[in-house]
């Protein structure tokens, strides 16, 4: 399968490197660049990584954070293909993603 992976903090970069080890097509991006996974390509942006993936998870620390890396000016919306399956990561006690601005369909 071909994945995204967005966000590469303590819990993304694992998860990330689990996909890999898994035989997954992984692409990453994170905010903070230095960041990568072994056998991942790296992507400059999160509208870099999302072209032909199957799969794009974010895994950031907040709203504010998923609103930017979907809705920014290099965000997942402008590469994000119909049909795709977009989901999130975070602690279970933070909203998720913003209802207000539909993904693509």
């Amino acid at each position: 399968m071909r994945v995204a992976f967005l966000g590469l903090g303590i819990m993304g970069r694992s998860m990330a490197g689990n996909l890999v080890k898994a035989g997954h097509e992984v692409a990453v991006w994170n905010r903070s660049p230095g960041k990568q996974v072994d056998g991942a390509r790296v992507s400059a942006t999160p509208a870099e990584a999302v072209p032909g993936a199957e799969v794009v998870w974010l895994c950031v620390s907040d709203t504010n954070a998923v609103e930017q890396v979907l809705f920014g000016p290099s965000g997942v919306e402008q590469s994000l293909q119909p049909g795709r399956h977009l989901r999130q990561r975070d602690d279970g006690g933070r909203q998720g993603i913003p209802a207000s601005k539909p993904a693509a369909e």
